[in-house]
């Protein structure tokens, strides 16, 4: 998995908000188009594009796009 292309799948599931303000660093739960859908849009796109479940529980304690992709590659190995 390319990080880049996994930064390029989450973006996508931001309609609302400018692609250039949505990087590895940022805290995606503060981005204007953050909402319970927008995690849930994450949440299946993730097990569907790269096999991993994500339980919600762990995904409460996700901050950053680079802490979500850590997570996702980590369950991949």
């Amino acid at each position: 998995m390319n990080k880049q292309e996994f930064l390029d799948v989450i973006r996508d599931q931001f309609l609302e908000d400018d692609i250039s303000v949505i990087t590895f660093d940022v805290n995606f739960r503060n981005l204007d188009s953050w909402d319970s859908l927008t995690g849930m849009a994450i949440l299946t796109v993730i097990e569907d594009d790269y096999k991993v479940i994500v339980p919600v529980e762990e995904f409460k304690k996700i901050i950053t796009i680079d802490q979500l992709y850590d997570y996702v590659i980590s369950k991949k190995q």
